[in-house]
């Protein structure tokens, strides 16, 4: 420990002895002296510090930018993993249940038919068991539509491209005939104004023009009762498939209110 304050002492020692044998060359402090007088140094340090500042501050942000958007993106991700166990538990729970029912139909047929074959009534067996093939036909083709129908979005894709067809082709066909009559009324006033009379100078004219009056109304009166059929049966179809849990939750929820 004193051999480090005493190299210290002679250290400051010799460098007083060297500034003060060399007062004729002050090298050492004009440099201090440039240095300390030099605006454009001390800007070129400011200006480089400052930008070292803005930098980290920069990398920061971004760094903790980043950081924030992977636990938004991870959030996400758990988010949608639960959405489909949710959906996937609610499919399996609809399955599950549909099975249950058809197999309790399939017991109480099974019980009904072996009470009639007991009693040895087999007319009404051959009944029942036509009444009961027509009502599980019955049940797989309801089954197959409300599928297609509620959990399906190709029948509701095709149904509007036909219903924007059947109206493309009605809207059409009402401007042709809408055309056609602004014709006929042009060539009738042209006839009556110069002839007198149309029929003796147009009567090829006016046959064409009423084929044609014919043609495209009738195919304007078509496609409207196409459209309104469709919009009819799809109604049906509606009503009919309806789930009656469903019908019954909404009762619930309006009872609620």
């Amino acid at each position: 420990m004193l051999f480090r304050f005493f190299k210290l002492f002679i250290f400051i020692l010799v460098l007083n002895i060297i500034l003060h044998s060399n007062k004729n060359n002050n090298n050492i402090i004009n440099i201090f002296e440039k240095i300390k007088n030099n605006k454009k140094f001390h800007i070129r340090i400011n200006k480089y510090l400052a930008e070292y500042i803005k930098n980290e501050n920069t990398n920061y942000e971004s760094t903790e930018f980043n950081l924030l958007y992977e636990e938004m993106v991870k959030q996400k991700l758990n988010n949608y993993k639960r959405l489909i166990d949710l959906s996937k538990k609610e499919k399996n729970y609809k399955k599950k249940k549909l099975r249950d029912k058809k197999w309790q139909d399939k017991v109480v047929r099974n019980k009904i038919r072996a009470y009639y074959v007991l009693i040895g009534d087999y007319n009404k067996y051959y009944e029942m068991r036509g009444s009961f093939n027509f009502i599980e036909t019955k049940n797989k083709m309801k089954n197959k539509l409300y599928e297609i129908i509620f959990k399906g979005t190709r029948f509701w894709k095709r149904l509007g491209f036909f219903l924007e067809f059947l109206g493309i082709c009605a809207v059409n066909s009402m401007i042709f005939v809408i055309h056609g009559f602004l014709a006929s009324l042009l060539l009738y006033i042209v006839g009556v104004k110069y002839f007198g009379t149309i029929y003796t100078v147009f009567p090829n004219t006016l046959i064409i023009f009423s084929e044609y009056f014919i043609v495209f109304y009738g195919i304007y009166g078509v496609c409207i009762l196409l459209i309104i059929i469709t919009v009819v049966v799809v109604i049906l179809f509606l009503v009919w498939l309806w789930p009656k849990d469903d019908e019954n939750n909404i009762n619930k929820i309006l009872y609620a209110k």
